[in-house]
């Protein structure tokens, strides 16, 4: 597109300028068809030269660049006067001529080679005088006559800037008409795009409202719109003729305004983490204050405040790039693809601000590069819908398989409940038949203690020093036994109740035998039993050698118990490469078949004798039990009448 091209391309800069009112382009390049009237105009303030007339000496002349306003003449740029340029046409320019301008400020009238062309507005030498209006247009054509004088009167009551803003440019008729309606059919496209995206998000949200950013970037696309169409090509004025130039003007700036908050917004609903709320609610603030002067003062007042905001709009822009900057080294979704959309954005929103500032020469971007943000936007909504697509026919399909299984779920936890039940109810039945037998265990001793002592008091049953002497060690041995059983109830107790706490260590096998045979020694020579130890000298236990101790001594205590006189009671220790072997074996007693698979139903376990009478309450082996399962290993009992009894332990050797 030529007219695009032209506003940047770099050899605008070599065609000629205007110099103090003439502009020779009689020489230019024959590929060159239009060009702008860029340079110094005459100017005449305060007057309005009538074509037909010769300048009055009186008249002040200066020179302003075109394009650009005339606030050094006019302070607050309220004024009105003259600009002219005469032009050297080139001879091979030998088609219609025509110009193209942009809105002027605000009001001005056109002459070519002395014949009204253009009338735009109402000018005036007084703001009551003169009427604003905004229009872009392309003029009548006119032919090549060699030369081109240019007057056009121009008047300025209604805006912060006066003069010729923009610049005007020169050409073939055809090309300029062409080339403006490719520029109002891209900018119809950029409308209907930007609208069915607009709606397309606002219908996003009212189909899924847990996430507010489609609402928000949809108000975002409707501000664009109606900043589109008061804006560059002025569609406002060819939808509504009969709108002011002060309304539309508001609607102008109040697109402009409102499309900083409502983008921040939107980023505030995607990163309500990293995005301040203070400083939203800041720029929401100072964008309602803006707006509220632009609805109640006019033109000539509120258009000063575009400057301000300016500011305002590239120091938030600044807060945004932060905010995704820190989304990014987040690993935020989509933050990379979001940073460049928004980049491009905001570089064509200064780009803009530049241009109407008139620093820099281009054209407005802001449309094009929201084309291209909404583009992002949709290809990231696309994927976070993919996403959810994949994640919700995943779910189906484990929904279906948690259906397909539940009843066999639910019934595998009813066993379990069921088996648990069994385990609870088996587990109160031995406490209340341990209770029951440490009870009756517990009365003889203490009644025999109770007597003893009555004996040892009364002094006169006592014959002889050393019959005092056994009546005390009988005393003793009674009080010990007693402990013994109260001992044997805490750790049930505590195993029982889930108390039990293991402390854990890795301690040598053959120490750890060494030191518990130890305190049943005495206890097996009062029989004469044999205590062998067959031991691997590497093996070790990974157990708490307080508790594990305690089951360690009631079965070599049960072994001594229920072996005969003169009887051999073997320990082996095996260190296998998963687990550790524990064996204690006896020549002992034995029980029977019915007695063994009995051993663990709590309404079968009786207290039996030991071979020389000694007090068994029948719980030792409960106790062993749960003291090696709750180490994670596993007991097994082997027993037959006569032939004595056989344990083997398993301690898994990794916890």
């Amino acid at each position: 597109m030529m007219l695009i091209v032209s506003f940047c391309k770099p050899s605008t800069e070599s065609l000629p300028k205007a110099i103090k009112g003439d502009l020779d382009i009689s020489s230019i390049s024959p590929s060159v068809e239009s060009l702008y009237l860029d340079g110094e105009w005459e100017f005449y303030p305060k007057v309005f030269l009538l074509v037909d007339e010769a300048i009055p000496e009186k008249v002040e002349k200066r020179y302003l660049f075109v394009p650009g306003n005339w606030n050094s003449l006019f302070p607050g740029g309220s004024g009105f006067g003259t600009y002219r340029l005469k032009v050297k046409l080139p001879k091979h320019w030998n088609f219609p001529l025509a110009l193209k301008l942009f809105d002027q400020g605000t009001a001005y009238r056109l002459f070519i080679n002395q014949k009204e062309t253009v009338h735009i507005g109402k000018t005036g030498s007084s703001k009551e005088e003169s009427i604003p209006r905004a229009f872009p247009l392309v003029t009548h054509s006119f032919l090549n006559s060699g030369s081109l004088e240019i007057i056009c009167h121009v008047s300025n009551f209604h805006f912060r800037e006066g003069g010729l803003w923009y610049p005007i440019l020169l050409g073939n008729e055809d090309l300029l008409r062409e080339e403006r309606e490719k520029n109002i059919r891209l900018d119809l496209f950029l409308l209907g795009s930007i609208l069915i995206m607009g709606v397309y998000h606002f219908v996003l949200y009212l189909i899924r409202k847990k996430d507010p950013s489609p609402l928000w970037f949809s108000f975002f696309c409707f501000d664009i719109i109606f900043r589109l169409i008061s804006f560059n090509e002025k569609f406002i004025v060819i939808i509504f003729p009969e709108i002011s130039h002060l309304w539309a003007t508001r609607i102008e700036y109040w697109a402009y305004f409102f499309a900083v908050p409502l983008f921040a917004q939107f980023l505030f609903s995607l990163f309500p983490d990293l995005f301040s709320r203070k400083i939203a609610n800041a720029i929401w603030v100072i964008t309602s204050a803006f707006s509220i002067l632009v609805l109640f003062t006019g033109t000539e007042i509120f258009t000063h405040s575009a400057p301000i905001f300016h500011l305002c709009t590239l120091s938030s822009s600044l807060y945004f790039f932060y905010v995704i900057g820190r989304a990014l080294l987040k690993r935020k979704e989509n933050a990379f693809m979001l940073l460049i959309g928004t980049g491009i954005l905001i570089a064509a929103v200064a780009n803009d601000i530049l241009y109407s500032m008139e620093y820099i020469r281009s054209f407005f971007l802001v449309p094009q590069a929201l084309l291209f943000f909404i583009f992002i936007q949709s290809v990231l909504l696309s994927m976070r819908f993919s996403r959810a697509f994949t994640e919700n026919e995943k779910l189906t399909v484990s929904l279906f398989e948690l259906n397909e299984g539940l009843e066999k779920k639910v019934i595998e936890r009813t066993l379990e409940y069921k088996l648990e039940k069994e385990k609870v109810e088996q587990v109160g039945k031995i406490k209340d038949k341990f209770i029951s037998i440490v009870s009756h265990d517990l009365r003889t001793p203490m009644i025999g203690v109770s007597n003893l002592i009555d004996i040892l008091k009364a002094k006169t049953y006592i014959e002889s020093e050393e019959e005092r002497e056994n009546l005390l060690k009988m005393c003793h041995e009674s009080v010990q036994h007693a402990l013994e059983m109260i001992k044997q109830l805490l750790n049930f107790s505590r195993v029982e109740t889930g108390t039990l706490r293991l402390e854990i260590e890795k301690v040598s096998m053959s120490d750890y035998i060494e030191s518990i045979i130890g305190s049943v020694t005495a206890q097996a020579k009062s029989k004469k039993i044999d205590i062998k130890i067959e031991s691997d000298s590497n093996g070790f236990l990974l157990v708490d050698p307080e508790i594990f101790s305690h089951a360690l001594k009631n079965l070599v205590s049960n072994s001594i118990k229920y072996t005969n006189s003169g009887g051999t009671i073997w320990i082996r220790i095996l260190q296998e490469e998963t687990q550790s072997r524990l064996e204690v074996e006896d020549n002992g007693i034995g029980m029977s078949p019915d007695s063994l698979r009995d051993l663990f139903n709590p309404d079968k376990v009786r207290s039996r004798l030991g071979t020389k009478g000694e007090i068994g309450h029948g719980m030792g082996l409960f106790i062993c039990k749960y003291i090696v399962e709750a180490h994670k290993g596993e007991i097994e009992f082997k027993a037959e009448a006569g032939k004595g009894f056989h344990c083997i332990i398993k301690i898994p050797v990794t916890t």
